[in-house]
């Protein structure tokens, strides 16, 4: 069953799609739990394939990117990270692959600036 809020309307499109499917069912006389039970799964899986993406697409509409909310955090590097290498770095108690973006190498337990995120790696420039 999917619900949808939209504009303050809550429109239960999992049901209407069964109820119409069934009565369908009920007027091509097919009677009985086992053609019932097979209608629901074709049903179920049908809608499922079709309405999952342009759903979810739908509910993720603003929605900040993976992590943008990160860019612009403070971040700890665990070690050295020399220009263009990769290290680790802490980011709100979690530890992240970091790349060192900026123009001199950060230090250990430097106070760093996020730049960007990219899947489970932070760049980091010196916080200035």
């Amino acid at each position: 069953m999917v619900d949808l809020a939209r504009s303050g309307h809550r429109v239960n499109a999992g049901r209407a799609t069964h109820a119409v499917v069934t009565g369908l069912a009920a007027v091509l006389g097919l009677q009985g739990l086992t053609p019932q039970v097979i209608l629901f799964l074709v049903v179920s899986t049908g809608s499922l394939l079709v309405f999952r993406r342009p759903l979810l697409a739908r509910l993720r509409k603003g929605q900040p990117a993976q992590h943008e909310e990160l860019t612009g955090e403070v971040a700890v590097p665990m070690g050295e990270i020399g220009v263009e290498a990769i290290g680790q770095a802490e980011l709100r108690g979690t530890v992240w692959s970091a790349r060192n973006v900026g123009p001199r190498p950060l230090l250990a337990g430097e106070r760093c600036l996020v730049k960007r995120v990219d899947g489970l790696t932070i760049y980091l420039r010196p916080e200035e």
